[in-house]
């Protein structure tokens, strides 16, 4: 309320939507300082520079640790029962089998649910107590796409109509 109203004054020719636009922007008024971890101990501060030197992998887990903690931060004041969804398309492209387990570990510390896409994406994790997988089968042939369930639950693959009625018996 108050930095719109400050907009406002400041700038009271300015159509209000954009006044909105300009004070409801967080890139504005709050940054985040992201310090990178070395495997010795050290940090430094994440700048262009720094980010740019990285793997693929490395820029990748650069990216998806902040936001997490982010998520987590900002879900963590809202109300106990609202969703902790966090949406990823081509998630973990790019992440290494070791940097990937340990992502979806903090996830699952934070508690948040996720909703992935990526081209042979399973996460099968045993930190990872349960996940429905989607696969899709695109069959040019006959113009179709066809979906098989299946259900992880920490250490079991559950596939077909078993693991339908599971995930029915889930649904309140």
């Amino acid at each position: 309320g108050e930095r719109v109203k400050r907009a406002r004054a400041e700038h009271p020719e300015t159509p209000y939507a954009d006044l909105l636009a300009r004070a409801l922007d967080y890139r504005r008024w709050h940054t985040f300082a992201l310090e990178l971890v070395s495997h010795d101990g050290t940090s430094a501060p994440l700048t262009r520079k720094r980010y740019g030197e990285l793997s693929g992998g490395e820029k990748s887990v650069a990216l998806h640790l902040p936001l997490f903690a982010a998520a987590n931060a900002q879900y963590s004041s809202g109300f106990p029962w609202a969703p902790r969804l966090i949406a990823l398309d081509e998630a973990f492209a790019g992440i290494d089998e070791t940097g990937r387990p340990e992502l979806l570990a903090l996830t699952v510390a934070f508690d948040l649910d996720l909703f992935l896409t990526g081209y042979d994406l399973w996460v099968t994790e045993r930190a990872v107590p349960a996940v429905a997988h989607y696969d899709l089968l695109h069959d040019r042939a006959s113009q179709t796409v066809s979906a098989l369930l299946v259900l992880w639950r920490g250490g079991e693959l559950v596939e077909g109509e078993l693991a339908e009625r599971e995930l029915a018996a889930l649904a309140p």
